[in-house]
């Protein structure tokens, strides 16, 4: 079988291999002699050219940034039980997650071993299966044959070019052609929470340290929210390829907070998403879905109900899961499409918008705006009717804005002065309450 490479949202990322490393947890002899077996199996597959027959292998990136890594995070083969029969042997090389071994320390390194129904997990210094000598010497004995069996094979050429993301091989089976963005494709608009708003706008936080402070090397993560799950009845075939993977939401309307069958939008600040490839980016039209919900509550309306049932909401959801598309696919027509982005972004494809933010009163309606400098183009952030919770809502969004970018924002005094008044009446009507007083201030 090929070997399988899951990307997560680093297709097109640089990724330094990490390769097998022979950890070892003192007093425990029959662990380390597994993790340097389960080890070297990596090794010969690397020596022999990683698509070896018979054997499963998956390639996992991992990190954040810039600060990609690669690793070899399973092999799976048949067994020689004897008499003709078989049984599945499962490698896992997963983070050592102990103190021991180290927060960051041997990615990649043997942790987990599966066979039928037995499994050993050797993934925390803490775990008892570090002392279970049974099932260690089990694990040994069910991987060496395979381990000699790769040992007699030949070498390919180029596996001993020593390079930071591995060797020859590795690099072309981890190596993907782009599929291009066509020069009609939309530009989209994102809206991300303040806790990502700095990594939108590029902002480096110098007050992480330095495990964490690559993150602001992109705009957009890829990752977030599944479009949908196998709640309310719907099964797995149901879910096309992609559909249950995380993504950030965009659609072209940039008034229009996107967001999957799974979630609502609670995005503050808007993101221009202008992409150079399609891989990794999904398109689904949520207009069926709000369809249905719009029919469904009328027909619970009419039947006396106040929610729906579990066998409409799956039905309202499968009415865009049907939609759901690759992006290099995607024919258009849809009425309301929302895109999914499955791949990390940089400010080469997306970037945060800015500006001077003001909250006013339009033909009766609190409209907050934001005025993006490098389109003078206003996005409105907030809009909502002539009553005071809107009028609060307006400001409350604003001001967390305008707070991101250190600024307050431009408020008509007519809303302020609408506020202050209703705290002034609050303020007399609870003047007897100590717990309100301080509430109002």
């Amino acid at each position: 079988m090929p070997v399988k490479v899951e990307y997560n949202q680093f297709r097109f990322s640089q990724a330094r291999y990490n390769k097998p490393q022979d950890v070892e947890l003192f007093g425990c002899d029959k662990a380390n002699e597994f993790i340097k077996t389960a080890n070297d199996i990596v090794r010969q597959i690397a020596r022999a050219g990683w698509d070896i027959p018979g054997v499963d292998v998956t390639i996992r990136y991992y990190g954040s940034g810039k600060s990609i890594m690669k690793y070899c995070s399973s092999v799976s083969f048949d067994a020689d039980q004897g008499d003709g029969a078989t049984e599945k042997v499962t490698l896992g090389f997963a983070n050592k997650a102990g103190p021991s071994v180290g927060r960051w320390n041997s990615l990649g390194s043997a942790s987990q071993f599966k066979i039928g129904e037995e499994e050993l997990s050797l993934n925390s210094d803490r775990s008892g299966d570090w002392r279970k000598h049974a099932k260690l010497d089990k694990a040994v004995a069910a991987i060496t044959p395979m381990l000699e069996k790769l040992r007699s094979l030949p070498s390919k050429e180029g596996f001993d070019v020593d390079h930071p993301e591995g060797d020859i091989n590795l690099r072309e089976i981890c190596t993907t052609v782009p599929t291009p963005a066509p020069a009609d494709f939309p530009t989209i608009y994102a809206w991300v929470e303040r806790s990502d708003a700095y990594k939108a706008l590029g902002i480096v936080d110098r007050h992480k340290d330095d495990d964490y402070a690559r993150d602001e090397e992109f705009r957009l993560s890829g990752n977030g929210w599944r479009f949908v799950t196998t709640d309310w009845g719907i099964k797995w075939d149901e879910i096309p390829a992609g559909g249950w993977e995380g993504y950030e939401y965009a659609s072209p309307d940039i008034n229009v907070r996107p967001s999957g069958l799974t979630h609502t939008s609670s995005g503050i600040l808007p993101v221009e998403v202008n992409l150079k490839h399609l891989d990794d980016i999904y398109v689904a039209d949520m207009a069926p879905y709000e369809k249905a919900r719009e029919e469904d509550w009328k027909r619970a309306k009419a039947e006396g109900r106040k929610e729906y049932t579990n066998k409409e909401i799956g039905d309202q959801r499968r009415a865009s899961i049907v939609t759901f598309v690759p992006a290099a696919e995607y024919k258009g027509g849809y009425e309301k499409p929302v895109y999914m982005i499955g791949r990390q972004l940089h400010a080469d494809e997306a970037r945060g918008m800015a500006g001077p933010v003001s909250v006013a009163m339009e033909d009766g309606f609190v409209v907050a705006r934001m005025r993006d400098v490098a389109t003078d183009r206003d996005v409105i952030i907030y809009e909502g009717g002539n009553e005071l919770y809107h009028k609060n809502s307006a400001l409350r969004d604003a001001r967390e804005l305008a707070g991101i970018f250190h600024l307050e924002p431009e408020v008509a005094p007519e809303i302020l002065d609408a506020l202050e008044a209703h705290r002034r009446k609050l303020r007399e009507e609870y003047k007897g309450d100590k717990a309100m007083s301080v509430i109002l201030g």
